[in-house]
């Protein structure tokens, strides 16, 4: 998973090396990223109302609500995370959020500059 991460997974782990992932190697498969969900979840949310969360149509949430099998984001300590202006990470990265733009047309959030967003 680190594969298009690289340059800023280095860059984030030297500023958090608490913080950083560390990569054990290979899970036998290809792949870039993924949600996990511990299986303790997983069968809590089936148990109670028969909702796979380990398809990605249980989270449709105009046809219902996956949210109280999770913590909310207020719950989480602030010190974990990494703020989208902070200028080591791609989120300010001109190379990075020009391809979001192009392949999402989702420019709500991006911040024009010269090289682009």
């Amino acid at each position: 998973w680190l594969g298009s991460y690289g340059s800023t997974y280095e860059a984030f782990k030297a500023r958090h090396p608490d913080k950083a992932p560390e990569d054990l190697g290979s899970m036998g498969y290809a792949g870039e990223e993924a949600l996990f969900i511990s299986r303790q979840i997983v069968e809590e949310a089936y148990e109670d109302s028969e909702r796979s969360l380990n398809w990605y149509r249980s989270y449709n949430a105009s046809r219902s609500s996956a949210k109280k099998y999770f913590d909310s984001v207020v719950d989480l300590p602030i010190e974990d995370f990494a703020f989208c202006n902070d200028s080591v990470t791609m989120w300010t990265n001109p190379l990075f959020m020009n391809e979001y733009a192009k392949w999402s047309g989702d420019l709500d959030g991006l911040e024009l500059v010269t090289e682009g967003y």
